[in-house]
């Protein structure tokens, strides 16, 4: 179509020059009430440039009430609104008059940003996973010697002996690691490097279980957890890039005939673990233990104890000795040394704890 004409048919309609092209292109009546001498002069230009066009009468009762153009006659009701609505919104609308046609498209614009920003989101998600998965399967590959935090906690002042006792039994049990590595595997290596951090003195621990199963519960209290330790992380020194972090929770509690006893709270393939223990404790052998075991859990090594806490099916540091009981070590994941199928006693050294065939196997030393 020739601009001229272009131009003259939006302004004898009063519409936009898009408007118009897409009437014209698509036939019909224009519609719009013209005076006579109006009407002859759009002919003349239209026949003028091509077009087969002839002026014909309104219907009766014809007016221009379209809400978006008034000056055009209305065609029928809005899908949506029932307001009336001529060709132009019909056709370019969807069936939807112009308001609510800019509605549907400000809620389609938000949609497909939602929806961009959703797929970011999860693509994010997505790619933290799998790197942080690759990075947790990585640490048992052992090809390299894993950096362990020991983040010791204490509701009370720490003794200078409890310090002194934990600063010489984190390299124990680093040999005790190293020694068991090479007794499974059959090469040497250090798999386990400790760093010990603080102590950190705090009013109270964080409450290391949700008080419920409940999803919503489980978020809320990994979400405060997370933030708790990262302020102990941040009072402690400990924002190296750690493989595993666990946290040493000391309360004061007696001597070895204590009232409280050493138990442990760790994440399967997680990177934290948490062992409650007595702050005044000089012989920290069950400790060590427990910081053994806590570790195992998030390498990947389940707990093989029965609802009594004695060794379960699985559980036996030599399960093939003849006879099988009593056994002459504790398996970490168990914590005694099974003297029958339902009792046993707690080891007196690391000496006589050794890593059982499932535990290897879980940690991937075999």
């Amino acid at each position: 179509m020739p601009k001229k004409v272009a131009l003259a048919a939006a302004r004898a309609l009063g519409v936009s020059l898009g408007e118009a092209l897409w009437l014209v292109a698509r036939g019909g009546a224009l519609p719009r009430e013209f005076s006579q001498v109006d009407a002859k002069r759009l002919e003349a230009l239209f026949v003028d440039a091509g077009f087969a066009a002839e002026v014909v009468a309104s219907p009766a009762g014809a007016v221009g009430r379209c809400a978006t153009h008034p000056t055009l006659v209305t065609e029928g009701p809005c899908d949506v609104c029932r307001a009336s609505m001529c060709a132009i919104c019909s056709g370019l609308g969807a069936g939807r008059c112009g308001p609510c046609q800019a509605k549907f498209r400000r809620a389609q614009r938000f949609k497909r940003a939602r929806v961009t920003l959703l797929a970011g989101v999860l693509l994010a998600v997505a790619a933290w996973v799998l790197s942080h998965g690759q990075r947790r399967g990585a640490r048992t590959l052992w090809q390299r010697t894993l950096n362990v935090a020991v983040v010791e906690v204490s509701t009370a002042p720490v003794p200078e002996l409890t310090r002194a006792v934990w600063d010489a039994g984190l390299p124990r049990l680093e040999h005790w690691l190293a020694d068991e590595f090479e007794r499974v595997r059959g090469s040497p290596m250090e798999p386990v490097h400790f760093t010990a951090v603080g102590p950190v003195a705090v009013p109270a621990f964080p409450e290391l279980l949700p008080p419920s199963g409940a999803w919503l519960e489980r978020a809320e209290h990994a979400w405060a957890l997370s933030h708790s330790l990262s302020a102990l992380d941040a009072a402690a020194g400990a924002r190296g890039d750690f493989d595993a972090r666990i946290y040493v929770l000391l309360e004061p509690g007696g001597e070895r005939g204590r009232s409280m006893v050493v138990d442990g709270v760790g994440e399967l393939g997680g990177e934290v673990g948490f062992v409650r223990a007595p702050l005044e404790s000089t012989d920290i052998t069950l400790e060590l233990m427990a910081v053994a075991h806590e570790l195992f859990h998030c390498l990947g090594a389940t707990d093989k104890y029965d609802a009594e806490g004695h060794a379960a099916p699985g559980g036996l540091s030599e399960p093939a000795r003849v006879p099988l009981y009593p056994q002459q070590f504790a398996e970490p994941m168990v914590g005694e040394v099974a003297l029958g199928p339902r009792s046993g006693r707690l080891p007196a050294s690391l000496s006589e704890i050794r890593v059982g065939p499932g535990t290897a196997a879980e940690l991937r030393w075999q």
